[in-house]
């Protein structure tokens, strides 16, 4: 079997000629990694993965929640001119 590796994008990009396409990404990344300054990036565990998410997940209610503030405070002035108590 063989091992894989991940790259990163920055270092394989100049290796990239003319139009993007799949032979070409290719063609980039092979010629990039016979390089022996070449840096690989470990592969994320599953443990590393399930917290990244959960942090989107937080980032993105945290989002809302502030969203929802912003929009009660904007509709405020509304309905004091309506008479309703808010």
């Amino acid at each position: 079997m063989t091992e894989s590796y991940w790259t990163m994008v920055q270092d394989v990009r100049p290796y990239s000629k003319g139009q993007k396409n799949d032979f070409r990404d290719a063609e980039a990344i092979a010629e990039a990694v016979q390089r022996p300054t070449m840096k690989f990036v470990a592969t994320k565990t599953a443990e590393q993965l399930d917290l990244q998410a959960m942090h989107r997940v937080r980032e993105r209610l945290v989002s809302q929640r502030t969203g929802r503030g912003s929009r009660h405070r904007m509709l405020r002035p509304v309905y004091r001119l309506l008479g309703s108590n808010m």
